[in-house]
């Protein structure tokens, strides 16, 4: 059994799960595969009901670097805060509890972090896998110099399931916001983007694995109004202005339409997000941005 040196970690991987005996195990295997071996892994459950707990647990016992926590309340915003406050290392990893690291995925943004201290959060390129891990297609994300910061105004171009923080920066961030429901990782980005300290590694960190009982699929609606609402929050504090929503529990179509916002874009945006749900080994929802590259199209 491995456990963490005397000194503590220097990376703590935070993974929220909910359901996801069918998945867990690859997750939490790919971090254990790592080749850099200082890390934590801090498996926060978020109320399961299904046998996710035991896979944890069995997990747990076999390497002393694993942690057990459970959710004080339901949600990933509230699993991912509580993981992040608990987290020992110097840096925190983001893995979900359906995804696959790559092997040396931990010790590259380790090195690229302690070479860049500029830089708050960094992620990578994503291959993105169905259910049963065949290639779909890979996301090959734009970099500062590539122009991140501008794309970054239009959607989300870093993925969640490959970012590693410093973790001071998350807590003087007072973690991720409930508000941005289902756009809390994108709110995050855009809040550390003001000051350019977000980045993309060029290369592949995580595969992410699509299917139709992810976040995006059921949640496509509230989705798009906080990516959105997150937007607009940040033009407005970039101008200077108060940013707004600040005493909202979770946007709706209501607020974001006080805006400008239409509801037809609003539509417009739910149902791209749902009728990619349709063809996902076509590009998804991303097949438009010039950043997808399916192979033999």
């Amino acid at each position: 059994m491995e456990s963490i040196p005397k000194r503590g970690p220097v990376v703590s991987v935070v993974m929220a799960y909910r359901n996801e005996e069918v998945f867990l195990f690859e997750a939490i295997r790919s971090i254990q595969e790592q080749t850099f071996r200082n890390w934590e892994l801090l498996l926060i459950d978020d109320h399961s009901d299904d046998n996710s707990p035991t896979i944890a647990q069995r997990s747990a016992l076999s390497d002393g670097r694993i942690r057990l926590l459970r959710s004080p309340s339901y949600g990933l915003v509230p699993a991912l805060n509580y993981g992040c406050a608990m987290a020992t290392g110097t840096y925190i990893a983001r893995l979900d509890s359906d995804d696959i690291a790559v092997c040396s995925r931990l010790e590259m943004q380790v090195e690229f972090l302690d070479q860049n201290p500029s830089v708050t959060i960094v992620g990578g390129h994503i291959e993105c896998i169905d259910k049963d891990g065949h290639l779909l297609f890979t996301m090959l994300w734009p970099t500062l110099n590539q122009g991140l910061q501008d794309f970054l105004l239009i959607d989300c171009c870093v993925s969640h399931t490959t970012v590693m923080m410093r973790r001071q920066a998350i807590i003087n961030a007072n973690y991720y916001r409930l508000t941005y429901t289902h756009a809390e990782d994108y709110d995050l980005f855009l809040r550390f983007s003001d000051g350019l300290h977000v980045e993309n590694m060029p290369t592949v960190l995580s595969q992410y694995r699509l299917h139709k009982k992810q976040t995006s699929m059921l949640h496509a609606e509230q989705q798009v109004i906080s990516g959105i609402a997150a937007r607009i929050a940040t033009k407005e504090r970039r101008a200077g202005r108060r940013e707004p929503f600040t005493s909202t529990s979770s946007i709706t179509r209501y607020d974001i339409e006080q805006y400008g916002i239409s509801p037809k874009r609003i539509a417009s945006g739910v149902s791209r997000y749902q009728d990619s749900a349709l063809s996902l080994e076509q590009g998804w929802r991303w097949s438009s941005l010039p950043f997808c590259m399916v192979p033999g199209r």
